[in-house]
């Protein structure tokens, strides 16, 4: 979110966002993989549902906007970055659709599906992002 973003999006050109907790800023044109969760209690990856029940049942929507210490110390999490592998396989897939030539297998499919619906209760703006279809795969446990 620091604006840097905002380049591509007012020249209408793709692009592959990494490392993102944020999802305002993604256009259907684009594709992301976002961090992944970790319960700082329990030491488990979090599933974006589990996620957003405690940051909209907390309340204070300010909240999604810092991954900092905040959301460590009220919501249990943190964050952990994308490794190069997740990065390298979601800028390969963005060449591919740029192409033309990608095509989402049914699971890949099936999970978007799944996270589409998780985020439309709480933030139905932010419930078309597209997520590469490698990270869907790598991390299913964290769309159910």
């Amino acid at each position: 979110p620091s604006g840097l973003c905002h380049v591509a999006y007012a020249f209408r050109t793709p692009e592959v966002m990494v490392n993102t907790i944020s999802l305002c800023t993604i256009s259907s044109t684009d594709l992301y993989i976002p961090k992944l969760l970790r319960d700082t209690r329990t030491g488990q990856l979090l599933p974006f549902a589990e996620f957003l029940e405690r940051l909209y049942g907390y309340g204070d929507i300010g909240l999604f906007l810092e991954n900092g210490n905040n959301q460590r110390e009220l919501l249990h999490v943190d964050y952990e970055g994308n490794t190069p592998e997740d990065i390298r396989l979601a800028t390969v897939e963005m060449f591919a659709r740029l192409q033309g030539e990608h095509q989402d297998s049914a699971e890949a499919a099936r999970l978007r599906q799944q996270f589409w619906q998780t985020w439309q209760p709480w933030a139905p703006g932010m419930a078309d992002a597209v997520i590469a279809a490698s990270f869907l795969e790598a991390h299913p446990e964290l769309f159910a």
